[in-house]
């Protein structure tokens, strides 16, 4: 672009310049916006997964998924600022309280549906 950041048609070699920087603003975007979309999906396969894992009796497993999604989220803390990345793992914390949520319930479930699974107290 000149010097006036003034672009006309008329300046074929401008134009062409002027095209081929929003070309390749629009490939750094695209690439950018896909990252985070598999970091995204990544994420929510594993929490997702981690609702259906039962803490109880696979915590090496659910303690395994859990690292996996800080590991992704740890990743990307380092290529996005700290103000960037609230709104995302504020989302994710979210998901994860669901998740331990759905976990606790049926770890209650499971102890009061099992006839071994809380000790009686005898009270006298």
């Amino acid at each position: 672009a000149s010097s006036h950041n003034v672009i006309t048609w008329g300046n074929t070699a401008e134009c062409e310049l002027y095209v081929e920087s929003l070309l390749q603003a629009s490939q750094k975007l695209t690439s950018a916006n896909d990252y985070l979309r598999s970091m995204h999906a990544k994420i929510a396969t594993l929490i997702s997964s981690l609702m259906s894992c039962d803490l109880l009796s696979q915590k090496s497993s659910w303690t395994k998924q859990w690292s996996d999604v800080q590991t992704i989220i740890s990743q990307m803390s380092s290529r996005y600022t700290p103000v960037q990345m609230i709104p995302w793992v504020t989302h994710w914390n979210r998901q994860l309280y669901k998740s331990l949520h759905v976990n606790y319930q049926m770890g209650l479930e499971q102890l009061l549906l099992s006839d071994d699974g809380i000790t009686k107290i005898r009270c006298d």
